[in-house]
């Protein structure tokens, strides 16, 4: 008898604590909840000024009218519908048109960024900041974070518990004066390549970036299935290496980086004026890399009459390779014309592109 009644002080005893644990996790919750929000920095492109700093709470968001986009979950037919505000319209709470934007980056506190710019601009109209989750045939219910969601982009690019928003506004004025064409093999950035304990190549972001004089740069990254990805400079970069399969496939790896900003089949990596082949192109890779990433250079910065492109030999010797317009039409594929010149020459260095200006007859 007093063994049955032990038991049940036992079990009601738990029942309190069950229940009190639940209503401290519902209380806590709430509060994380209501603690929901990030800045907003807007930044001038060409004085590189600051225009203003807002912190913006999920009760402001909240207020914005209630727009959704529709996704489905990865390898399953579960669909996810996310309720929030457009992120355009939260955008012009702080006085920012997305017509007017330049360039746009959403960091998370454990240092995850997505980047936007060029074509990628054209999504921020259908993107959310979403509060609210309903999957499949569910209620809908609140979600305990905030997420940017971009329904016609791949996941990587959503963030989730944003903590800053940084606008660069502004149509950027500088131009480029030349571009540097580097290849993995050469005698300078060759050796930077190193082995780990199990005797896979890797190279350092980091280090290569220092050998190109282009230290605490971002960079982009080119994949064979056509992701050209912009990582901005932060203390993530530290942790990114580049590892070499048996294939030799690059991969952009690191301890301590977030799964989304890792990345496969890395061909090409460029910051700045310069750029570098990892490996020998395939035929798609270099329709990509010459859509992608030349062509568009070129739209941006080049506005002249002709391309001169010279081989820098590792003696500092610069010999004239072309000097030609059809680079910039897509007549001439200037991938293969540097493949073809690796072949003649054996020690260079990079190649200089220099757009040669229209002359006022022209």
């Amino acid at each position: 008898m007093l063994m049955k009644e032990s038991m049940k002080k036992v079990i009601f005893l738990l029942l309190i604590c069950i229940t009190l644990n639940l209503q401290i996790n519902k209380i806590f919750s709430q509060q994380t909840k209501d603690k929901l929000g990030f800045w907003i920095e807007v930044i001038d492109e060409n004085s590189k000024n600051l225009i203003s700093k807002t912190y913006i709470h999920i009760k402001q968001i909240k207020k914005l009218p209630l727009d959704s986009a529709i996704t489905s979950v990865k390898n399953e037919k579960t669909i996810q519908t996310w309720y929030g505000a457009n992120l355009c319209e939260l955008f012009e709470t702080v006085d920012v048109s997305c017509e007017k934007i330049e360039k746009l980056s959403i960091s998370a506190p454990d240092g995850y960024t997505a980047v936007f710019s060029r074509e990628l601009l054209s999504d921020l109209k259908t993107a959310i900041c979403a509060y609210k989750i309903k999957s499949g045939n569910e209620q809908r219910e609140d979600c305990e974070y905030l997420r940017f969601i971009f329904p016609k982009l791949r996941s990587m690019y959503w963030v989730n518990n944003p903590n800053e928003i940084v606008i660069i506004i502004g149509q950027n004025q500088s131009t480029l004066n030349r571009y540097q064409i580097y290849f993995l093999d050469n005698k300078k950035l060759s050796r930077l390549t190193k082995k780990d304990s199990k005797g896979t190549p890797y190279l350092v972001i980091d280090d290569l970036l220092f050998e190109l004089d282009l230290p605490q740069n971002s960079f982009h990254v080119l994949t064979s299935d056509g992701l050209f990805r912009e990582y901005p400079q932060n203390e993530i970069n530290r942790y990114f290496i580049l590892q070499k399969h048996e294939s030799g496939a690059w991969e952009l790896n690191g301890i301590n980086v977030p799964n989304g900003l890792k990345a496969r089949d890395v061909f090409f990596l460029s910051s700045g004026n310069k750029g570098i082949f990892l490996k020998e192109l395939t035929e798609d890779e270099r329709q990509k890399w010459e859509n992608i990433f030349w062509l568009p250079i070129i739209a941006e910065n080049f506005s002249l009459a002709d391309l001169r492109i010279e081989l820098v030999r590792n003696d500092n010797l610069m010999i004239l390779s072309k000097l030609t317009n059809q680079f910039k039409e897509g007549i001439i594929s200037l991938y293969r014309l540097f493949e073809d010149e690796k072949k003649n020459y054996s020690d260079i260095e990079f190649f200089m592109i220099t757009p040669r200006k229209k002359s006022i007859e022209e």
